[in-house]
């Protein structure tokens, strides 16, 4: 399951089209990806929380990317370890950021066993995290 080319910029233009509809500062966009099929997507909100939120120990239960992500989909019985969960980041000015993901997000992920994680730099390259 590496990150082809293909998949990198379905993602970043993914991204930068939803960067309109997210109204945080930063924009993060977190897709759970099996083999180049999107299964689910979700990006940071300021405004919405979730009881999850506060038991994986979120600063003020706001929800991040990567739990939106997973909330959208955690009903249909996906085997995540199958998957990968690719982070993206884009700032007002269209710029790819870094998006790795936050040490409690990384807990959540691995307690799922989510196959591989990806996440962005400032380079606007794609990395490995695990």
């Amino acid at each position: 399951m590496a990150l082809n080319q293909g998949l990198q910029n379905k993602i970043i233009n993914t991204a930068e089209t939803l960067r309109y509809v997210n109204p945080c500062r930063c924009k993060h966009f977190s897709f759970l990806i099996q083999r180049t099929a999107i299964l689910s997507m979700g990006m940071n909100s300021l405004k919405r929380t979730h009881t999850l939120a506060n038991e994986l120990g979120y600063l003020q239960n706001n929800i991040h990317s990567e739990l939106d992500c997973i909330l959208k989909i955690r009903w249909k019985g996906i085997n995540y370890a199958k998957c990968m969960m690719v982070n993206i980041r884009i700032n007002r000015f269209c710029q790819i950021r870094m998006s790795k993901p936050c040490d409690k997000c990384f807990d959540f992920l691995n307690s799922l066993n989510i196959g591989k994680i990806y996440y962005t730099k400032p380079d606007g390259k794609f990395y490995k995290l695990r």
